[in-house]
């Protein structure tokens, strides 16, 4: 009897394990792979190491009225290991991954997504994918934040960015008014640089975040109308309501009466405003009438201080708005007249600013007297000697001056005794 023995080389032993399927054979070329969804939407997903890093898929759905477009990112941490040429990732959010692959260069699979965009809720959405390994340099995500405070700055773009293996993620960071930005930034990413307001990553290695921060300035105008900012009646300036809290005031200081007219403009979020006298009380206000941000306010004043207070509607910051002043001066016609017995001095119409009042001298002819009582449509004024001062003119009126008779003693008989009785 002879017993045959075979010796088989490692190589060989291997290629007939992978033959039999004793062991996974990864199939999945590492690096970056794009593909079209049925909807011919993209899909985008990295594998590094024979493992998922990332993807990122679109969907579309319209139900009942209503239409959206919803666009899922996940970063995967650990990543996810390929098996059976495979890979399959569910979420608690309702997004779901499958891929097979049928070569290093290609595969399939579907892709599912939670869908509840501008008040529409659908519900998942389904799709199928197919896709193809387009560069074997891997994709990662380099993801901002800070830029979403509203009342404190933006940063461009303000999404997660797809860069290249090695490549720099740029960001432009803007500090609202009353904000400054921080030079220090946070997050995974290597350490970059600024260029202005620009923030450029060090090369990238793997999926990171970069943060940004910013600092409140001291307040950009007066909070208190102790405090006001002056501004001329004719001008604009600018602010910002920062935080929600704040207040700002302004001064406007006339020098005759006319019509004030304040409005912001510009402003991105709800401002209200109101128009104050000298002592602080509220003349008028208005909550953003103009265009549902921008408030207006229209007075015809007298001469004198007034203070113009902003503040945010709600939980709302304006972030920076304009304030624009503008002033006509205003006149009005007071007409005086003077009965028999007596004239006025200026005898013809006289103009008058806004808010302002008119003096008349008036006399007596003689054998008569001033009649105190005086009548017309002007505002009520006061004597003073032989001058009648108005009240602070409003609109266009009439002052008149009546005289009476003055007794003529020495024109009474003296015989009888009458004048003696009378005195």
């Amino acid at each position: 009897m002879v017993i045959q023995h075979w010796r088989l080389s490692y190589p060989v032993v291997f290629a007939l394990i992978l033959e039999l399927g004793l062991i996974d054979r990864a199939l999945a070329g590492g690096g970056t792979w794009d593909g079209t969804t049925s909807q011919s939407k993209p899909v985008f997903f990295v594998i590094e190491n024979n493992a998922l890093t990332s993807f990122e898929g679109t969907a579309s759905v319209s139900s009942g009225g209503c239409t959206a477009t919803v666009t899922s990112t996940v970063l995967l941490s650990p990543s996810l290991p390929i098996q059976n040429n495979q890979v399959n990732y569910t979420n608690s959010s309702g997004s779901s991954f499958t891929a097979q692959f049928s070569s290093a260069a290609a595969a399939s699979g579907t892709f599912s997504t939670y869908v509840n965009s501008s008040g529409c809720y659908i519900g998942t959405v389904s799709v199928t994918w197919q896709a193809t390994l387009s560069s074997p340099t891997p994709t990662y995500f380099v993801t901002p934040s800070g830029g979403s405070v509203r009342s404190a700055g933006t940063v461009s773009p303000n999404s997660s960015q797809k860069v290249i293996a090695g490549a720099v993620g740029a960001f432009t960071v803007t500090a609202n008014s009353g904000y400054a930005r921080d030079s220090a930034v946070g997050g995974t990413c290597p350490a970059g640089s600024w260029s202005g307001n620009v923030w450029t990553t060090g090369a990238i290695t793997a999926n990171c975040t970069v943060s940004f921060s910013f600092t409140q300035l001291p307040d950009d105008q007066g909070n208190t109308k102790e405090t006001a900012t002056l501004v001329a009646p004719n001008s604009s300036t600018t602010g910002s309501i920062n935080p929600v809290a704040d207040l700002d005031y302004f001064r406007v200081d006339l020098t005759e009466g006319g019509l004030l007219t304040v409005k912001s403009t510009a402003a991105t979020f709800h401002t209200n405003g109101y128009l104050l006298d000298g002592a602080g009380n509220v003349l008028v206000t208005d909550e953003n009438i103009m265009d549902g941000y921008n408030f207006f306010i229209a007075r015809t004043l007298s001469a004198g201080t007034y203070y113009v207070r902003l503040s945010s509607w709600g939980s709302f910051s304006t972030n920076t708005y304009t304030l624009v002043s503008t002033f006509s001066p205003v006149n009005y016609t007071v007409t005086p007249s003077a009965g028999s017995g007596g004239s006025v001095s200026p005898n013809s119409p006289q103009p008058v600013n806004a808010g302002a009042s008119s003096a008349f001298t008036v006399t007596a002819d003689g054998g008569y007297t001033r009649d105190n009582t005086v009548s017309g449509t002007c505002p009520t004024g006061s004597w003073s000697a032989d001058i009648w001062t108005t009240g602070a003119i409003t609109g266009d009126c009439t002052v008149s001056f009546n005289f009476k008779e003055q007794f003529c003693w020495e024109c009474l008989p003296s015989s009888g005794g009458w004048r003696g009785v009378i005195q």
